[in-house]
């Protein structure tokens, strides 16, 4: 009795470890380009409410009590810089001090330098509006905006991905895997080769096939494996000047998100 009682004792202990080993918490966003060297913006982990916001940090125009100025500003706004072209909608931008929930967490920038810790600074939230039919006062359309953060020092290339996590991670650089993409008919096969063991993966054509480069970092027990591919200069999929994927290989190779921007489309 006391053998089988240690015996799983010791089987709980392990699995235990296993567990701690392997980051269930971490999270993966789109990091975008900010507007200063080693600026990253990304939109939050949590779920933010722009519009109470907006309420309460949007200096040039008031919700609830707009002045005839102020709407005066934003039609005019409108006319000069309108969102698309069909000139009915309008942007204003506006900042406010990080929500309590954002800084419970840790965030690392993910580029082909490395993975580095990031650090959130402030919120910066959109009101995007257009007119009520007669044209006489401004009509509040979506409320949304982006985490902007700072990371010293900044990366030599582009940063691909944010990853967040409730808990400190530690991360382990690969040597280099074979890595290959290639296109068959109308999918794209991506296959990893590391110490002889092979994943393979086959998704829809989306023209993310003539790789760049690609680095491998190890969180957990998994293997992370991002990839910069060539940019769509013949704009065959949408003339995407930055693309990456970022792949797990655990059981096998997963596609986990894709980062496009600089898009004709």
């Amino acid at each position: 009795m006391f053998r089988f009682g240690l015996f799983w004792l010791c089987a709980a202990s392990l699995l235990v470890q296993a567990l701690s080993q392997f980051p269930t918490d971490v999270q993966f966003h789109d990091a975008l380009p900010g507007q200063t060297p080693g600026e990253v913006r990304f939109d939050p982990f949590q779920s933010i409410d722009w519009q109470q916001l907006a309420r309460r940090h949007l200096k040039n125009f008031s919700l609830s009590h707009p002045t005839p100025e102020q709407v005066a500003k934003l039609k005019k706004q409108m006319l000069d810089h309108p969102l698309d072209e069909t000139g009915t909608s309008s942007e204003i931008q506006f900042a406010a001090p990080l929500e309590p929930a954002i800084k419970q967490g840790f965030y690392y920038a993910f580029s082909m330098d490395g993975i580095r810790s990031l650090q959130p600074e402030r919120l910066e939230g959109t009101m995007r509006y257009q007119l009520n039919q007669d044209r006489s006062t401004i009509v509040p359309d979506v409320f949304f905006g982006q985490v902007v953060s700072i990371i010293n020092p900044p990366a030599a290339g582009d940063d691909a991905f944010v990853i967040f996590s409730t808990s400190d991670l530690s991360f382990t650089h690969l040597q280099a895997a074979k890595f290959t993409a290639r296109k068959t008919g109308k999918q794209d096969i991506y296959l990893h080769e590391r110490d002889g063991k092979q994943s393979q993966l086959t998704v829809n054509d989306e023209g993310l096939f003539d790789v760049l480069v690609f680095t491998s970092f190890k969180i957990g027990v998994s293997e992370y494996l991002l990839v910069k591919w060539k940019a769509d200069t013949e704009n065959q999929y949408g003339g995407c000047n930055r693309q990456y994927s970022l792949f797990v290989v655990n059981q096998g190779l997963t596609l986990v998100a894709t980062n496009r921007l600089g898009c004709d489309v």
